[in-house]
């Protein structure tokens, strides 16, 4: 009698404040967290997404694998950056087998950076007609700069792990969070510390990918000039501020919500355009919308985008996903947070 063997996949999400491993075995009975940690890296060794220290990038993701101790070293890179551009095109259809070497080709007027320096994808969901009843191929043209993209191999490589595949974070974390299933477009807003991303999906199929230059730590910046006190103390205050909640009297609480509404109103700002845009552009609307990223549990932000953009707002966990036994009291905790749903995405869709 054959026994059946879980099938293990290691996500490793690399930002620009943190890098986050998640593994996930899935077997007959459904996917199973099975460890999930967390490194801080130190500023300036990935900036906005593109690694400028791939020494220091190195020794921390080699820290975390002490911590996470993955079942696996293959590992399912998601990454981010302000070089990365996710668009939806259509493009002249080609038989399946002659389409990646076409690609290049296809892409190259639709792109800002020289289609030779570009690691490229497309993930065609639907064949339409032109004008003229020729057959095209409508998606969405994913390009990411290629030095960027090796550089992060070559240091996650050099801490002793094995990259099986490299995809943009904010499509895995669509994937795990959005419910292909469910009527009606939905938003995944992805809050990290020095970008946000706005992927919006719908039928299961992603149609809309923006990435904002602005995030948790544009937060803390505003804090401090709201509330005069230095970026440390701020960043500080943020994080206890969901403890402090609670013993607050009514008139620190008043004064704290100013603060926070006032510290948020340009990111949430950045968001709702970027939605009203596809809204304007595709002519629909979003139904649901989903926050996740490590300043996702920001006080005060999902409410509030939820008045701003008048549909319900959530915090985002992957779905289907349930914490192995053999967890840790911080594992769980962390698990639970937005800022593992993108690492746990891109395992679980590995998976």
């Amino acid at each position: 009698m054959e026994v059946a063997v879980a099938k293990v996949t290691v996500g490793l999400e690399v930002g620009s404040s943190a890098v986050r491993m998640a593994t996930v075995a899935r077997g007959r009975s459904g996917a199973t967290l099975q460890q999930i940690a967390q490194v801080r890296l130190a500023p300036g060794v990935v900036v906005d997404g593109e690694v400028v220290n791939g020494d220091e990038l190195a020794a921390s993701i080699r820290a975390l694998t002490k911590t996470a101790k993955p079942a696996s070293k293959d590992v399912h890179l998601g990454a981010v950056s302000q070089r990365m551009v996710a668009r939806q095109v259509d493009l002249p259809w080609v038989p399946p087998k002659e389409f990646a070497k076409a690609l290049p080709l296809l892409a190259a007027d639709l792109l800002p950076m020289p289609v030779e320096d570009c690691v490229l994808d497309f993930l065609a969901y639907e064949e339409v007609l032109d004008e003229d009843g020729s057959r095209m191929l409508r998606g969405l043209l994913v390009a990411a700069g290629e030095d960027g993209v090796l550089a992060m191999v070559d240091a996650i490589e050099a801490a002793g792990l094995r990259v099986a595949s490299v995809t943009l974070t904010p499509l895995a974390t669509l994937g795990g969070v959005a419910d292909a299933h469910a009527p009606g477009a939905e938003a995944v807003i992805d809050v990290g510390a020095s970008m946000t991303s706005v992927t919006i999906q719908e039928h299961g199929q992603p149609h809309f990918v923006r990435i904002l230059s602005r995030g948790g730590r544009d937060i803390t910046t505003a804090l401090a000039e709201t509330l005069a006190i230095s970026e440390e103390d701020a960043e500080r205050w943020k994080v206890a501020l969901p403890v402090m909640w609670q013993t607050m009297s009514p008139a620190d609480r008043s004064t704290t919500e100013n603060a926070v509404r006032s510290a948020l109103t340009e990111l949430v700002t950045d968001i709702r355009t970027s939605i009203d845009f596809y809204k304007t552009s595709e002519s629909r609307r979003i139904e649901r919308a989903y926050v996740v990223g490590g300043a996702g549990s920001t006080i005060g932000l999902v409410p509030i985008l939820s008045t701003v953009l008048r549909v319900p707002v959530m915090p985002g966990t992957p779905h289907g996903v349930l914490p192995g036994k053999g967890m840790t009291a911080e594992q769980i905790s962390l698990a639970m947070t937005p800022a593992a749903a993108p690492a746990v995405s891109l395992a679980l869709g590995a998976a």
